[in-house]
């Protein structure tokens, strides 16, 4: 009942606003309203991109939302695929739950709590978020039937570790570890372990094939990085701030007694559960996973995957947490609802601010004629507001055209027939706007304070150099090649 109700009030922000405020969903719809409407003559992207044929791990919230978008709006179909992550994530989570330790299942009402996660609702993550309800899926599916694993359930499990892959390639190497592992230490039996993942196979295969086909990143090196105080900051964002976990501020205190919480209780089970065969290796693979926060780099790509480890690291533990107190149990329970309702709060507001700054976006967007070659320059303080961060997609998702900055690469569904010229949309100066790159635009959008040294200096380079004052209202400034 109360889950259910939880789940209910996270889909109320959602549906009650027209954009969801992270900094990547815009470049997920435009990627979606591509492949939708890819030979489309309203649009122009059968010029400038390519869809991807080959297997790419990153892409299965795409093509969700492309299918649906065959019978109803885009937008609609995005938010139908927000509704069933919201839905599926706890109830992974009851189902992991009730797989392993049954007394636990009240703990599925954290799923509830952070659904709006800030690797979601920030960074607009889609598909590692999609892959943590498939990793708790297909691990509770298995620890279920694991003595027991016939025909059809090697099928049923191939098709969800298939899934996994298209969802994100670190949930899929996170759920191989764990169920070998687990597999491991119960059976004491190589052959047995390596059955227990056989059905990942045909993902194994899909990510050997991809990876060996595949282009080059543009200009975004994977960087490795150990330095010890790199990752202790990281880990003290995540256990004393709650940013990677939660979204800050309003999480901060939340996150920090919740996880007190979690480290009291996971120290009862080490006092008194930790003997139990049927969680030992749950017991393994968590300190496996804290294990890899500490050895994974904590920068890749775009997000750090011992961050991304660490959330997994934290919901697999779930069954570790002993409480024998039914009293406790309803006080902890009691915590999980009244925290998830205020915060449903908090993110409705949150939805309300972000939906003004972004309709005024959208205002500003409509003056630019469609199918044009855009160079969006976005000037602090604004470079990483999520209502800033990647709005001028909205332009491309309704009037085509190119920009330098779109989300397309070798990793995603869909890539660029050509890169345009770029200097950097947020991290640039002014002598990167060399004149190959002015005379390829046909208009400049300038995000930023008019009495900002930069601006101004960018202003009087683009009227020197081609460029007409094409529009302005409060910090936007748009200019057109004459």
């Amino acid at each position: 009942m109360a889950i259910g109700i939880l789940i209910l009030g996270n889909l109320i922000p959602l549906w009650s606003f027209t954009y969801f405020p992270s900094f990547d969903h815009p470049a997920h719809l435009l990627r979606q309203n591509i492949l939708a409407n890819y030979n489309n003559p309203q649009f122009d992207y059968n010029q400038h991109f390519v869809i991807q044929r080959l297997p790419v791990p990153n892409s299965l919230s795409d093509y969700i939302v492309v299918f649906l978008a065959q019978f109803i709006p885009l937008g609609v179909a995005s938010k139908i695929f927000y509704s069933l992550l919201f839905v599926f994530f706890p109830l992974s989570l009851l189902y992991y739950l009730y797989a392993v330790r049954p007394g636990n299942c009240y703990l599925a009402l954290s799923g509830c709590l952070f659904s709006y996660n800030y690797l979601l609702l920030i960074w607009g993550n889609e598909n590692f978020c999609l892959s943590i309800p498939l990793f708790f899926i297909i691990y509770g599916y298995w620890w279920t039937h694991k003595d027991h694993l016939g025909a059809r359930e090697y099928t049923l499990l191939s098709c969800l570790w298939s899934a996994l892959y298209f969802s994100h390639i670190l949930g899929f190497a996170l759920l191989m570890l764990s169920i070998f592992f687990t597999s491991l230490i119960e059976s004491r039996s190589l052959r047995k372990s390596a059955l227990a993942v056989l059905p990942s196979s045909l993902g194994v295969i899909m990510y050997i094939w991809w990876n060996f086909h595949r282009g080059e990143y543009f200009d975004n090196p994977i960087i490795w990085n150990f330095k010890i105080s790199d990752k202790l900051h990281s880990l003290r964002e995540v256990f004393f701030f709650g940013e990677k976990i939660g979204f800050p501020p309003y999480l901060q205190f939340g996150m920090l007694l919740f996880l007190v919480c979690y480290s009291l209780l996971f120290l009862s089970f080490l006092v008194k559960g930790k003997r139990e065969v049927t969680t030992r290796g749950i017991l393994f693979n968590f300190f496996l996973l804290l294990l890899l926060v500490l050895l994974l780099p904590n920068w890749f790509i775009l997000f750090g995957p011992d961050q991304r480890t660490l959330i997994v690291a934290l919901f697999f533990g779930l069954p570790l947490l002993l409480i024998p107190s039914r009293t406790i149990k309803g006080i902890f329970a009691v915590f999980l609802v009244v925290f998830s309702l205020y915060y449903n709060v908090v993110i409705f507001g949150y939805f309300s601010r972000e939906n003004q700054v972004l309709s005024e976006h959208k205002v500003v967007l409509d003056k630019i004629p469609p199918l044009q070659k855009l160079l969006p320059l976005v000037l602090p303080p604004y470079t990483f507001f999520p209502a800033y961060h990647r709005f001028f997609e909205y332009y491309h998702l309704e009037k085509g055209g190119i920009n330098p900055f779109h989300a397309t690469q070798p990793i995603f569904s869909v890539d660029y027939v050509k890169r345009p010229p770029s200097s950097g949309i947020y991290n640039f100066s002014v002598k990167d706007l060399s004149p190959t790159i002015l005379s390829y635009y046909d208009f400049i959008l300038v995000v930023g304070n008019k009495d900002d040294m930069l601006h101004q200096t960018l202003e009087r380079m683009f009227l020197t150099n081609g460029y007409k004052l094409f529009y302005k209202y409060k910090i936007y400034t748009i200019f057109n090649r004459q």
